[in-house]
């Protein structure tokens, strides 16, 4: 379910009968210059605007699975990552962000102050996407886990992991 604080006094509900394409919400990010972009469990993201919504799943190029985390970069593009990948906003529709992230299970995305895109997984660990590509840090590379729960950067500029076992400094 979705509420949106109106006044100090008053909570406004969004869910089915409203247009959204599912209860269970999962990710939200702000847009830049109103709306907010909404992730499901079902695999839909929807797009809330003054009391409008338009969804898009597997149809417009999503995985049809949860949709775990949202970004809306720094240029305003947005970044679905989902138990069946990442994507990205294309025009009216969405499709893969990167090769080596198509089918990884993405539950954190965060976009650093130089701007590089970092994804968690549920089981390929930590990546970063550049070029196109995403090249994955695993427990093979030192890693305490393959499941990177979020991803933060500091005020200078160091990249915090939590897994499972704690938070990690990369």
């Amino acid at each position: 379910m979705l509420f949106r604080s109106v006044t100090s006094s008053s909570v406004v509900h969004f869910g089915l009968p409203e247009g959204l394409s599912d209860e269970d919400v999962l990710a939200l990010a702000a847009q830049p210059g109103g709306g907010v972009w909404i992730g499901t469990a079902s695999g839909n993201v929807d797009f809330l605007d003054h009391n409008r919504v338009v969804s898009y799943g597997a149809a417009d190029g999503l995985s049809g699975k949860a949709v775990t985390s949202l970004l809306v970069r720094r240029d305003g593009s947005l970044v679905v990552g989902s138990l069946g990948g990442v994507f990205a906003r294309n025009g009216a529709g969405f499709a893969p962000f990167a090769t080596g992230g198509s089918g990884a299970a993405i539950t954190a995305l965060l976009e650093d102050s130089s701007e590089r895109l970092w994804l968690g997984s549920a089981d390929s660990g930590f990546g970063r996407a550049s070029e196109g590509q995403i090249q994955w840090l695993t427990t093979k590379d030192g890693l305490p886990d393959n499941h990177v729960t979020h991803l933060v950067e500091d005020d200078d500029g160091d990249l915090w992991c939590g897994f499972p076992q704690g938070i990690y400094e990369l």
